[in-house]
C-alpha cells in the first residue's frame, strides 16, 4: 500500500511540476519502513536519562509536530535526550536498526529536516541549560536554549552575543547555520563569536571543536549546518551591551519603493557597524512598509541616523537610542495561529538596483496575500571583515538578503499562498547573485546546497568525508562525502 501511494504522489507531484505549477504538499516515506523491536525500544529508554516516545504514546502526536505543519510526518521513535550521553546512545541505536535520523533542536528547519518518516528523531529541545561565566564575558548553552531564553540568561548582566531575529528559533539550528541578527555589525554573526562546541560524530564520539582541538571539525561548525554531527553544547562569547541607536521608518506598501531606495542609500553612505531589517512583515495587520537600522559603531548613533529623520510626508520615522533588548526578535515577525503552514525562499542581490526595488513594489501593490511578505536584510561591519576561508559560511561582503514568505491555516490559501511566493521569487532571480544562506533553504536540490557554500563547498565535502563518510547525517541541507 506504501509503495502504491508513494507512487502516485510522486507522479501527481511530477505532473504538477511539469504544468509550471507549484507542488504544496510531498509525500516522503523512508526505505526503512517498519515497527521497531520493542524491546529494542525498551533498552534505549533504559539507557537514557530523557524519554522515548513512540507511536501509540499519549505525547506522540504532539511530540512529532514542527512549526512548519507542512510537514506531517510520523517517525518510529523520538528520543527525547537529556544530555550528550543521550545523544550518543541514540546515535547507536540508530546505526543499530538502520533508521534515518532526523536532529531537532528548536524543530523550524525551513525545509521540516527536523523530522522524518518511519526513522528516529533526536529531539534536543529539552537541553535548554545555560551558565554564564561572566569574568570570561562567555556563556555555555546547549542546544534546545532558544533566542529569547538565550538572552533572557545574558540581559541581567549587561551582556549579549548576536542572537536571531526570531524569538522562538533554538541555538542549535541558529548557530550551526551561521546567526543572523541586529549585532552582526557590530560582533559578526553568531558563528563568529562561537568559541567552541561539543560535536558527537556519527561513530559515537564526543569530540571538542574550538581553534586548538580538532579545529577543521570547528572550521566546519561554523555555518555547515548539522552536516558533521551534533552539537551538544557551545562556548559563546559575550559582549558588553547597553543601548543602541535605531531608526524607524513606516509607510504604506505603494511608498515602499521610496524608503526602500532611502535606507539602501543610507547604509551605503555609512559603510560600517550599520544593521537593517526592512520589509512588509507577514504579521503586520495593517500590511505596511517597516524599516529598523542600527547603528553600533562610534560616536552619537542619533546623530549618525539623522538623514533618516528627514521630514517626510508619506513616509514616518523616528530615531531614539533604546535598549538593545528592546528591539531584540523583532526583526523576523510571522503570524502565531497554530497550526501554521508556511512557503518560502531566499537568496541575495548582487545590488539592491532601483530595478529590483521597482519589481518588488509592484508585486507588493497588486499581488500580496494577506499572511505574505518580504524581508531584506543587511549587515556590514564586524560580519563582512572576516575572511570568507575563516569559517565555512562565506558570504562576507556586504550585501542585501531577501526572503519572501507566505503563510496560511486554512488549506485553501495553499495554492495562492504557494504561487505567490514562487512568482516574487523567480521575478527577483535576475537581481540574484545565486547564493543563498542555508538555514532559509527549502528542499531546493544539491544546486542550491552548493549556492549556500560557494567557494567553501568543496572543503566541506572533504570534511564530510573525514567525520561523517557514510553520510549518516543526511537529513539536513546536504553535503555530500567527497575527496
Amino acid at each position: 500500500m506504501a509503495g502504491k501511494l508513494l507512487r502516485r504522489e510522486l507522479l501527481k507531484g511530477a505532473a504538477l511540476a511539469g504544468a509550471g505549477l507549484a507542488v504544496p504538499f510531498v509525500f516522503r516515506r523512508h526505505a526503512h519502513a517498519g515497527e521497531i523491536d520493542p524491546a529494542r525500544v525498551k533498552k534505549l529508554a533504559e539507557s537514557l536519562k530523557g524519554q522515548v516516545i513512540v507511536p501509540g504514546d499519549a505525547n506522540y502526536d504532539s511530540a512529532r509536530k514542527i512549526w512548519n505543519a507542512r510537514y506531517d510526518k510520523h517517525p518510529a521513535a523520538i528520543a527525547r535526550c537529556a544530555n550528550a550521553d543521550d545523544v550518543r546512545h541514540s546515535i547507536a541505536f540508530a546505526r543499530a536498526n538502520n533508521l534515518a535520523v532526523a536532529v531537532r533542536s528548536g524543530g523550524h528547519s525551513y525545509a521540516g529536516y527536523s523530522t522524518c518518516d518511519d526513522g528516529i528523531v533526536i529531539d534536543l529541545s529539552a537541553m535548554k541549560d545555560v551558565r554564564i561565566e561572566p569574568h570570561r564575558r562567555v556563556a555555555k548553552a546547549q542546544p534546545g536554549v532558544r533566542v529569547r531564553e538565550f538572552d533572557a540568561a545574558t540581559k541581567p548582566l549587561g551582556l549579549a552575543t548576536t542572537m536571531g531575529g526570531c524569538s522562538e528559533v533554538a541555538l542549535g539550528g541558529l548557530c550551526l547555520g551561521a546567526g543572523q541578527g541586529f549585532l552582526a555589525g557590530k560582533f559578526g554573526y553568531t558563528c563568529d563569536n562561537l568559541l567552541g562546541a561539543e560535536v558527537t560524530t556519527a561513530d559515537g564520539n564526543l569530540l571538542r571543536a574550538s581553534s586548538d582541538q580538532n579545529p577543521d571539525l570547528f572550521w566546519a561548525i561554523r555555518g555547515g549546518g548539522g552536516n558533521f554531527g551534533i552539537a551538544t553544547s557551545f562556548d559563546l562569547q559575550l559582549h558588553p551591551i547597553d543601548r543602541i541607536a535605531v531608526a524607524n521608518l513606516t509607510c504604506g506598501v505603494a511608498e515602499a519603493p521610496r524608503a526602500m531606495r532611502k535606507v539602501r542609500d543610507f547604509v551605503a553612505s555609512i559603510g560600517d557597524d550599520v544593521c537593517a531589517y526592512a520589509g512588509v512583515l507577514p504579521a503586520n495587520p495593517d500590511r505596511t512598509f517597516q524599516a529598523m537600522v542600527a547603528y553600533e559603531g562610534a560616536g552619537n548613533g542619533e546623530t549618525v541616523l539623522a538623514p533618516l529623520g528627514a521630514s517626510d510626508s508619506e513616509i514616518t520615522s523616528s530615531i531614539k537610542s533604546v535598549p538593545y533588548f528592546e528591539i531584540q526578535g523583532q526583526g523576523q515577525d510571522i503570524p502565531t495561529f497554530k497550526p501554521i503552514y508556511g512557503e518560502e525562499r531566499s537568496g541575495y542581490f548582487r545590488e539592491l538596483s532601483d530595478d529590483a526595488i521597482d519589481t518588488i513594489g509592484k508585486r507588493l501593490v497588486s499581488t500580496l496575500p494577506r499572511w505574505s511578505g518580504y524581508a531584506l536584510f543587511f549587515a556590514n561591519g564586524a560580519a563582512s571583515r572576516i575572511p570568507i576561508s575563516a569559517a565555512a559560511y562565506p558570504w562576507r561582503a556586504p550585501a542585501w538578503e531577501y526572503w519572501v514568505h507566505s503563510y496560511w491555516q486554512d488549506p485553501k490559501l495553499a495554492g495562492g499562498s504557494i504561487d505567490w511566493v514562487t512568482a516574487m521569487f523567480e521575478s527577483l532571480k535576475p537581481y540574484s547573485s545565486g547564493a543563498v544562506y542555508v538555514n532559509m533553504l527549502y528542499e531546493e536540490g544539491e544546486a542550491r546546497v552548493r549556492a549556500a557554500y560557494g567557494p567553501n563547498y568543496d572543503r566541506l565535502a572533504q570534511l564530510k568525508k573525514k567525520y561523517d563518510p557514510t553520510n549518516f547525517f543526511r537529513m539536513n541541507q546536504n553535503i555530500r562525502p567527497t575527496g
